[in-house]
């Protein structure tokens, strides 16, 4: 999850991740309504109230363990 407190719907969002030594992996990107534009990558799922934003990942396994990152 994300708590952006500027949050303008001009925004874009950018979520990637991250294993040891690897370089970061684009994951899914949306609009600040919650729009998905671009996934790649079946089974996330992007929920946005007010301004907080979470990424979910259904059936998660160990391999998603990972840093993640929100860019805007």
């Amino acid at each position: 999850s994300y708590n952006y407190p500027k949050l303008v719907t001009t925004d874009y969002f950018f979520w990637y991740r991250q294993h040891p030594g690897k370089p970061p992996q684009f994951l899914i990107s949306h609009s600040a309504s919650g729009s998905v534009l671009n996934d790649p990558v079946p089974g996330l799922k992007v929920q946005v109230e007010e301004k907080l934003i979470q990424m979910n990942i259904s059936s998660a396994t160990v391999a998603d363990s990972a840093v993640y990152f929100c860019a805007v």
